[in-house]
């Protein structure tokens, strides 16, 4: 696995989902479960990521994101995803983007 796969893989898309958690969280109620079923992922992982719960790598990929996603209506177009398929689809895209930001 090459470094930028790495980074993306183990600090950026982890970093987005915690901004997410927390904003989902937050701002519009949703319940870790919620928040879980919409990203595709486990309860325990979301409950780490609203508590702040993960590496030092996961929290400046996070710190790196929040602006940008905070100011968008990302959180937005995640909650309104149809399956957590097509949310991952519009993480990926998201971290692609900011990995050479």
């Amino acid at each position: 696995m090459d470094p930028e796969c790495r980074t993306l893989t183990n600090e950026l898309i982890p970093g987005v989902r915690a901004c997410l958690a927390q904003l989902m969280r937050s701002k519009y109620g949703m319940t870790q479960q919620e928040i879980a079923n919409k990203l595709g992922i486990a309860q325990v992982a979301v409950s780490k990521y609203v508590n702040m719960k993960y590496s030092a790598a996961v929290a400046k990929a996070a710190r790196k994101v929040s602006k940008s996603i905070s100011d968008s209506d990302f959180t937005q177009e995640i909650i309104k995803s149809k399956s957590p398929d097509e949310a991952n689809r519009k993480i990926e895209r998201f971290c692609e983007e900011h990995l050479y930001a």
